[in-house]
């Protein structure tokens, strides 16, 4: 629905928002389970999209960092819900996608979504290939009046 001066209204802003994240990180996780046989014949589909934060490094590099549950289901067993960690990153134009299962202790550190205040977003711990950001790094989101 379009509000008042044919602009989206906020609820259709975020409904088309969570469509597009929601194919994001699914396009992560099947890139992530491609090469691995413990997902051969497992049913799977996007559980819920929890957490996600954006940032920009520069006009040409952008990272947006997720956290999502995948509900699997393999032939002999009943369904179970899985948590992860993907990285959408687009560099110059072109996307790269990172996919990570979590674990109950990650927590790894990145300065990028702790500086726009998202602590609840986990992170993996170790030498994983996501981008962490900088120190100085700050939120590119716009705000929206009190009145939407």
């Amino acid at each position: 629905m379009y509000c008042c001066r044919g602009e989206p209204s906020t609820k259709d802003i975020i409904e088309n928002a969570k469509k597009w994240m929601g194919e994001e990180v699914m396009v992560a996780f099947k890139k992530y389970i491609k090469w691995q046989d413990q997902f051969k014949d497992v049913e799977y589909s996007l559980d819920e999209l929890q957490h996600q934060c954006f940032s920009v490094e520069s006009y040409d590099h952008t990272f947006h960092h997720f956290n999502f549950t995948v509900k699997m289901k393999k032939p002999d067993g009943d369904w179970s819900s899985t948590p992860y960690f993907a990285q959408v990153k687009e560099i110059y134009g072109r996307k790269y996608y990172t996919c990570y299962e979590l674990s109950s202790y990650d927590d790894g550190h990145c300065y990028a979504c702790i500086n726009q205040g998202m602590h609840a977003l986990k992170h993996p711990i170790g030498e994983f290939g996501y981008d962490g950001g900088h120190p100085d790094t700050g939120s590119p989101f716009i705000y929206l009046s009190d009145d939407e």
